[in-house]
């Protein structure tokens, strides 16, 4: 997805809340994989979620030691996963944040809409006939 807009600080701030230990605000959030604009991010998110539905940890420390061995540069490397806590916030913010994400998601989609159809009719040949 070109994401002309990028996506919003808030991405981070969810995910690092998450991994600050606040797993338990995986099945309550309002948010779903494809709210978030960066792919690393929608992938991090899903990830997160099969851990918590498994029964495992979502603790940073867990989810890195697992990720040693795995695909980890699809959710942006470990550094970047290390990365994210420091964008933790207060719990009662997350609604705050997650607005934030779904309100830039649908920017995103929207220009990239327009550019598309821009392009489309830039090229579209005009018929006189």
């Amino acid at each position: 997805m070109d994401t002309t807009l990028g996506s919003h600080p808030s991405e981070q701030v969810i995910l690092g809340t998450i991994l600050s230990g606040n797993g338990q605000l995986l099945p309550a959030l309002r948010i779903e994989e494809d709210d978030f604009v960066h792919v690393k991010h929608q992938a991090l998110w899903v990830y997160l979620q099969l851990r918590w539905h498994r029964g495992d940890d979502v603790r940073l420390a867990d989810v890195c030691e697992e990720l040693v061995d795995a695909d980890q540069f699809a959710y942006g490397g470990l550094r970047y996963i290390q990365s994210l806590v420091s964008y933790n916030a207060p719990l009662d913010s997350m609604d705050r944040h997650i607005k934030q994400v779904k309100d830039r998601n649908v920017r995103v989609k929207l220009i990239n809409g327009l550019g598309e159809t821009h392009s489309a009719l830039k090229n579209q040949t005009a018929d006189i006939s």
